[in-house]
């Protein structure tokens, strides 16, 4: 009987420390961060295929909007000079799912986060050759 109520007890306090640690990182995330780029990189047999990789630097203006309420805002200069998007996020386990208006989903791990700048990036890895494969990376700055 002692084991369980010690098995109760470092379950809950597992529980409520992985909350407030979501919590803080949430708190983190959620802001109007700056677009410092964007690197979208093809890798063909695990070698940088430089011809099919581009990186997107921000200018004046570009954000990616974070916010409470589930919604990132973002406008990025480079599609269009007004061209703002919104989509939804959910953030679980040092991971960022971001669900555009097509329904399309991705999922990007934090790689960086301070009080001054996230990172996170995505791989998609093509099953019919495991080394090739696209990895964006976004980072923003305050």
């Amino acid at each position: 009987m002692k084991k369980l109520i010690l098995i109760a007890i470092s379950l809950v306090t597992f529980y409520a420390c992985s909350k407030k640690d979501t919590d803080n990182t949430l708190s983190k995330i959620r802001f109007n961060w700056q677009l410092d780029s964007i690197k979208n990189l093809t890798f063909v047999n695990n070698i940088l295929d430089t011809n099919n990789s581009d990186t997107t630097v921000g200018v004046t203006g570009d954000y990616v909007d974070f916010r409470s309420d589930g919604k990132v805002y973002s406008k990025i200069s480079e599609n269009a000079p007004d061209d703002k998007d919104t989509a939804t996020y959910t953030y679980s386990n040092n991971k960022i799912s971001i669900k555009a208006k097509d329904g399309e989903t991705s999922v990007y791990t934090i790689t960086t986060l301070s009080s001054n700048e996230l990172i996170f990036e995505n791989k998609e890895i093509f099953p019919t050759n495991p080394g090739t494969y696209e990895q964006a990376i976004v980072k923003l700055k305050k």
